[in-house]
């Protein structure tokens, strides 16, 4: 799945370009700076214009507190909604953690969001999908189910144990309607339960 990072220059300096080689083919780095933005050198100029990702720099006015974030977070948004038919992962890159409210709100409407540090988080979060998309595939599960289940996974087990089964289940009622999503909610239904009481569980 195509993943779409934003990346917040003034909290984490340089440290997003060694999440270039993490990062897949076709997958997009948006780089969100402004004059208080650490300046690049050559050599690490050369290391993103030979990424095999899109990057795109996004210029952000400045003089107040967090304009840049609340620039950030107003492309996010545009960018959901653009890619709401193309199933995709939206990763913050900052260690500011007044993104999480705005990871939880996304989340809460099944949408694949999450903010993380650094390449560990990146790296960690990657195992956790691809240990729910095995326990899928086990059950077993087509892979149209697949997609669409696992953004609803990753968001519902960031969420605290007592909500993470009913946002599983109205996340699948929302995308399939409550008679199918019912459905498919008892046939995974163990696996949720599972998941939910003993993990793995992502983490911002």
């Amino acid at each position: 799945m195509k993943k779409m990072f934003f990346i917040d220059t003034e909290n984490v300096g340089l440290r997003w370009i060694s999440l270039l080689k993490e990062m897949n083919k076709g997958d997009k780095a948006l780089i969100f700076y402004t004059d208080k933005s650490p300046n690049l050198t050559f050599s690490l100029l050369d290391q993103i214009l030979t990424s095999k990702v899109q990057v795109e720099c996004v210029r952000c006015t400045n003089g107040s507190a967090n304009a840049l974030d609340f620039q950030l977070v107003t492309e996010l948004g545009r960018r959901i909604k653009n890619n709401r038919r193309n199933p995709c992962q939206f990763v913050i890159i900052s260690g500011d953690k007044g993104f999480d409210a705005v990871v939880e709100y996304w989340t809460a409407r099944s949408y694949d969001v999450s903010r993380e540090n650094g390449v560990r988080v990146v790296d960690k979060n990657l195992l956790v999908r691809q240990n729910y998309e095995q326990r899928l595939k086990n059950i077993p599960l087509e892979d149209d189910y697949i997609k669409v289940l696992l953004p609803i996974f990753m968001g519902a087990m960031k969420q605290d144990q007592r909500t993470r089964k009913q946002t599983v289940y109205m996340g699948i009622c929302k995308k399939y309607g409550v008679t199918d999503g019912a459905a498919l909610y008892r046939l995974i239904q163990p696996l949720v339960k599972e998941i939910a009481a003993t993990g793995p569980f992502p983490v911002y």
